[in-house]
Formats: C-alpha cells, structure tokens, sequence
C-alpha cells in the first residue's frame, strides 16, 4: 500500500490516519486541529500478512484496561489496519495470545452478563410417567432432571426447533413442533451474577413408547408424578420448576425472576392462561 492509499477508521472522538510503514502512522483529532504520532503496543511479529492476530489482542488489551467492547475495537481497528498494510508495525507475541484473551474474556463476561436461551421438554409415556435424565456431567451431576438445552443462536433456531432438536439428541426420538405445548416462558435475571435465562418449558403431547438408552450426558428412567419431588433433583427444580410444570402443563404461564446471589428466589407471574 502507498502513503496516498490511507486506511480509515473514525474511533469516537478521534479521525485516525493509517499509512504503511512504521514511520507513518499517525493519529489526527476529530477538529483536525492536532497531528501526532500513533505509538502501537509493543508486541513482537506473528503473522506475514494477517492482522488478526493484532486486532485480537489490542481488543483484549483494551478490555482489561476496562474500556468498552466498541472503545476497544475503536481502538484495535488502525493498529490492525498498520498491521495489514505493512507486517511488523503492530503483531503481537503469539504465546502471549490464549492468556490475554483468556484475561480478557473472564473480565468481560464478569462484567457484561449475557442473554442465555434454552429449553425444558418434559416427555412422558402412556402411563403418564415421566422421562427425567440422571445426568453425568456439572453443574447437575447425579441429579435428575427433564432433558433440553441451550438454543443454536447463531443458525437463528427457535425455541420449538430446537425443543425438537434436542428431543432427537438426547432420546432419538422424531417430534415436530406441532407435537409440542409450550406451557411457561421464564425470565430468569442476575443467573450466579453472570449471565441472564430465557427458559421455554414444553410439554410433549406424543407419549414416548420406549425408555431411550443412555446417552454421555446422563441415565435415563420414568417416574411417576408424585416420586419426583423424593428424587435427587435442582434446587431451582425443586423450588420453582416442578411447580410450575405441575400448575401450568395445560395452560401458559410468564415469569420473571431476581436469581442474584443473597436473594430469595421468587417468581412473579406477568401473564396466566
């Protein structure tokens, strides 16, 4: 890249200039009053061509020094742009690289809970007994509970598709939407002071005819209604869950609810059908 052919970026309150080459790379205000020179981390070469790496641990770099995530890609998009116009004028040391994301990761998430999206599907057999699943792995390990799952976010998947999804994952059994009942929809905010739950809990209409083989996420068995609250279970199953299953399975429920550490767990009801 040539000095006229400047990269551009516009962080905030700042208009960069990137040029190639270490002795042209500079900083210029938004009032384009002031021109100074642009100083890079200093970090060691990685990569020929890329700039990824450069932009991956400015980002970080940023975020353990507590900016925002849109101040630290502000910040890490000339030194990425230098680095992609001329290697060496702003990489990094690659060893340094799982730590520092690590680091920053950590801080981040601590510091910006996230929205989690998932579902409970609660299958039965003729008898009306229900499949709960030992499970095998934490934070439930021993435990009995329904089976379900997170939701694929980035492929867009709904609730239903992925109640039907995870159905098939874990018993091998083929349901469509239509076979479902969605009888709640929980908010559950300050979750471990981490992150934020989005539950749909569903009921299956189709009776399962066989108990499924065990899966690596845990044991399946049937158990009748009144045996479930005798079972090694969650505590929010056992506080909240298995209530509302038992309340609402044939109507609609809304909930929400303060999970932060030091706090009763109480649900308030925003809508009943």
């Amino acid at each position: 890249m040539s000095a006229p052919q400047a990269l551009r970026a516009a962080p905030g309150d700042i208009d960069w200039i990137v040029t190639d080459g270490p002795e042209r790379i500079w900083g210029r205000s938004a009032d384009k009053a002031t021109v100074f020179r642009l100083t890079p981390p200093e970090v060691q070469e990685v990569s020929a061509t890329g700039c990824g790496d450069v932009l991956m641990a400015v980002i970080a770099d940023g975020i353990l020094a507590k900016m925002t995530l849109v101040a630290a890609l502000r910040r890490a998009a000339p030194f990425a742009s230098a680095n992609a116009a001329s290697p060496g004028v702003a990489d990094m040391d690659i060893n340094a690289l799982p730590e520092l994301s690590a680091k920053a990761l950590e801080y981040y998430d601590s510091n910006h809970p996230t929205l989690k999206i998932s579902t409970l599907i609660y299958l039965h057999d003729a008898d009306g007994k229900l499949l709960l699943m030992q499970r095998r792995k934490a934070p439930n390990d021993g435990l009995w509970s329904p089976i379900g799952g997170k939701l694929e976010m980035g492929i867009g998947e709904s609730p239903y598709e992925a109640a039907c999804r995870e159905t098939a994952e874990e018993t091998g059994v083929l349901i469509q939407p239509s076979d479902l009942h969605m009888f709640a929809m929980i908010a559950e905010k300050n979750y471990e002071a981490k992150c934020h739950w989005l539950m749909f809990l569903f009921a299956c209409k189709i009776p399962l005819k066989n108990c499924p083989p065990d899966i690596d996420e845990g044991h399946f068995a049937f158990h009748a209604p009144e045996e479930v609250m005798n079972l090694p279970i969650p505590q929010t199953d056992r506080e909240a869950l298995w209530k509302i299953y038992f309340e609402h399975r044939d109507g609609f429920v809304a909930l929400r609810a303060d999970c932060a550490p030091g706090k009763p767990l109480v649900f308030h009801v925003d809508e009943r059908m």
